[in-house]
């Protein structure tokens, strides 16, 4: 959920250069490093909700890396976008919620690559913590907002007793930059029905996914 509202809208080119000032990453990221294990992927060809194997313009599905290696890499394009920025062919994410809707760049799997940590030892670093294992949802507005739907205590690497929690927030370049492991397993969830929504097009089918994260900087209510 993260890397689908933080990364993936902020990122898709028409919104990136209507938003070129906009308080999430688009104007953080660029002229700074992030750490070299941090990879953001968008891949159409995923089996899964999020599954494009072509666009709605007939572009095959690419491995889009969005972030990599801690560095941004490339934007998500259709064609139009595709010729502005001189590109011989878009990335494969111009994507409409019917035949009657028009064309928009759309995210389809997305998610963050893999690290090189073992999820026990993920864990086992962890003195003390909390582990969100569920979620009810998440949006971005001022920060970002995760609500949990079921949290644990980790203390000294081991999960404890579940804990209530209201709301984990940070602001989006802090959270970035304080991840500090990331696991060598990844993990998507796909939706039945869909559920992004873009401009008046609603509940479009796409995925998302990622490793186990430790973030230090976040707020926990």
């Amino acid at each position: 959920l993260f890397v689908h509202e933080c990364v993936g809208h902020s990122y898709e080119a028409d919104y990136y250069f209507s938003h070129k000032n906009h308080s999430s990453i688009g104007d953080v990221v660029v002229p700074r490093r992030l750490q070299e294990y941090i990879s953001i992927v968008d891949y159409g060809g995923i089996r899964g909700s999020g599954y494009t194997p072509f666009d709605d313009e007939g572009t095959d599905a690419c491995k889009t890396y969005i972030i990599q290696e801690g560095r941004v890499s490339e934007l998500l394009t259709n064609s139009h976008y595709a010729r502005l920025r001189h590109q011989s062919v878009s990335s494969g994410n111009a994507r409409g919620k019917s035949i009657y809707d028009p064309n928009l760049i759309r995210m389809t799997t997305t998610y963050m690559d893999k690290g090189n940590q073992s999820v026990e030892a993920l864990f086992e670093s962890v003195d003390e913590g909390i582990y969100i294992e569920t979620s009810q949802g998440a949006f971005l507005k001022d920060k970002f907002y995760l609500i949990p739907r079921r949290a644990y205590q980790i203390r000294k690497g081991r999960i404890k007793e579940p804990v209530s929690i209201s709301c984990v927030s940070g602001r989006v370049n802090e959270l970035l930059y304080s991840i500090s492991g990331i696991s060598n397993t990844v993990r998507f969830r796909n939706s039945l029905y869909g559920g992004c929504r873009k401009l008046n097009q609603d509940h479009l089918r796409v995925a998302y996914g990622g490793p186990y994260l430790s973030i230090d900087a976040v707020t926990i209510s």
